[in-house]
């Protein structure tokens, strides 16, 4: 297939399930504009590197549905394990030591 013909194929696709697409990142991040962008730019990528080997034996839909789950999947998987900080207030980096205050 000619690569032009394939991208406009991709377009229209892109076009008809973006919905899918953004229910999918909003679901699966925190909602902060960037987590749905960074997510929702894996999606469309993974799905342009599979658009060429979707043989439509399902909706157009479910297949972007199906990529897009698995993306968010494992775009979660990779960030369970990067560790998470949180900012000490005052009052915790005073009272830290002390084990008779209840933070």
């Amino acid at each position: 297939m000619p690569k032009d013909k394939l991208q406009d194929e991709f377009m229209e696709l892109l076009n008809q399930c973006q919905g899918t697409i953004i229910k999918i990142c909003l679901l699966h991040t925190d909602r902060q504009p960037d987590s749905v962008n960074d997510l929702y730019q894996e999606i469309v990528c993974n799905l342009w590197e599979s658009f060429p080997r979707f043989r439509h034996q399902s909706k157009p839909n479910t297949w972007v549905y199906r990529i897009a789950l698995n993306t968010a999947y494992m775009q979660h998987r990779s960030r369970k394990h990067i560790p998470k900080f949180i900012s000490l207030n005052d009052y915790m980096c005073e009272n830290i030591a002390n084990p008779e205050v209840a933070i």
